[in-house]
């Protein structure tokens, strides 16, 4: 999940211009089996199954993260078959694990066909994890550093296991602490990969002055730009 809860209004960003479309919507709403709910399920199908297969419960998460993911695909409209786009988002996130050595999942990029502005993620206990992230965003971007910061937010949300610390009843997707410790993560994550973590501030400007263009206000239990700008400046001077 990254930036913030985007315009809930009937418009969508394209390059250089708005149209009327899918509304924009938040760059940091995670999609995901909450924790909880799927630990229910592993366990009950674990129960109904041979226990002396360690491997079992792993396949059981990987299976409903499976079936997850493609049900949410179905309904965000499906992915992009811009091949070109797609190696984008696949080479950035590709880079940005390998330098980490993030290895313990198996993570897959999708481009979602839609304009709105977004990104988001899907993981749980399961061994693998789907990394969304909109063509509307694609285009928002302006450089590979950027979609860095966007891609490496999320891989930090997974890596702390926020999805697993979600509740039913949360007003957003994830809290504040959350977002400001996905962001202090993913700086380290964004510098070993040797993309530029100055960019993630002036992306967060750049959402900054497009929000309040159009009067767009974060829900309360989410961080504004400039508190996470604020949070940001400190962690990427010291690095």
């Amino acid at each position: 999940m990254y930036l913030a809860k985007l315009l809930k209004l009937g418009v969508a960003l394209l390059l250089g211009s708005l149209v009327a479309c899918s509304p924009l919507i938040s760059l940091n709403n995670s999609f995901d089996v909450n924790g909880d709910d799927v630990t229910k399920l592993a366990n009950v199908e674990t129960d109904k199954a041979n226990k002396a297969n360690p491997q079992y419960k792993s396949i059981v998460y990987d299976n409903i993260i499976k079936t997850t993911h493609k049900k949410h695909l179905a309904k965000q409209g499906g992915a992009s078959l811009d091949k070109a786009t797609n190696n984008k988002l696949r080479r950035v996130m590709q880079q940005l694990l390998a330098k980490n050595q993030l290895l313990d999942k198996k993570f897959t990029p999708i481009v979602i066909a839609s304009d709105s502005v977004n990104a988001f993620s899907l993981s749980s206990q399961s061994r693998i994890a789907y990394l969304y992230v909109t063509v509307g965003l694609m285009k928002f971007v302006d450089n590979d550093d950027q979609l860095a910061s966007v891609v490496a937010h999320e891989i930090s949300h997974i890596q702390l296991g926020h999805h697993l610390l979600r509740t039913t009843n949360s007003a957003a997707q994830f809290n504040q602490t959350q977002e400001l410790a996905a962001d202090k993560y993913s700086m380290k994550l964004i510098a070993n990969a040797g993309y530029r973590p100055s960019q993630a501030i002036i992306l967060l400007e750049r959402l900054d002055i497009f929000q309040a263009k159009y009067n767009v206000t974060n829900q309360a239990d989410y961080p504004s730009n400039k508190a996470r700008i604020k949070a940001l400046k400190p962690i990427i001077a010291a690095l």
